[in-house]
């Protein structure tokens, strides 16, 4: 806990409190949160970034009234954690700290799917603002999805065609046109999906 403190410029008693909220999400296994966390992988920008999901996790779970928590299963609390962990991007910690409030909240934990964390593993930043606004502009985009994204997100119209392609790689988007040349995508069922999960 020393050490953490060290790592992190925190008070022995914000890290002890950082312990028991990991503990929390894996439930009645302090242990081997402890030996997960520091171990031999001491690295102060991944222990920094656990901070943030934690404090991100724990708004968004304050904003949803959630009372009665619940115990994050190993086989998503694991890859989870981890993934988190080793990320920087704002945008992709977002979706990580949503899919987890939702794992501890009982009425959408069956919402995430370990699928959801191997998708947002693959994401780019720019990936999951795109995602963020396909959710929230359903139906055909005009004059098509690619130059709609061009204009309203003011990115380059090859780097929304760059982040399309991976998502589709992802599952989470296709196009429904043969042959595929109008530039037009909709997120797919598990792209919905996955940004339900990731949802208020």
């Amino acid at each position: 806990i020393e050490e953490v403190a060290k790592a992190t410029g925190q008070g022995i008693e914000a890290v002890s409190g950082f312990f028991s909220w990991c503990a929390e999400v894996v439930g009645d296994a302090p242990h081997d949160a402890f030996a997960w966390l520091i171990g031999d992988r001491l690295h102060h920008a991944r222990i920094r970034n656990l901070y943030k999901l934690r404090e991100r996790t724990e708004e968004i779970i304050r904003q949803r009234s959630v009372k009665d928590r619940k115990p994050v299963s190993g086989s998503i609390a694991t890859p989870l954690l981890e993934a988190a962990r080793q990320e920087d991007s704002e945008e992709i910690q977002e979706l990580y700290a949503s899919l987890l409030a939702a794992a501890m909240d009982p009425a959408r934990a069956n919402f995430v799917r370990l699928e959801f964390i191997e998708a947002v593993k693959r994401f780019h930043p720019r990936d999951a603002v795109i995602m963020r606004t396909l959710q929230q502009s359903p139906g055909q985009l005009s004059p098509n999805t690619r130059d709609y994204l061009h204009k309203l997100l003011k990115m380059n119209p090859d780097a929304v065609e760059v982040a399309i392609r991976n998502l589709e790689k992802a599952g989470c988007v296709m196009s429904p046109d043969v042959p595929r040349n109008s530039n037009n995508w909709f997120l797919t069922p598990f792209g919905r999906e996955l940004m339900a999960a990731c949802s208020a």
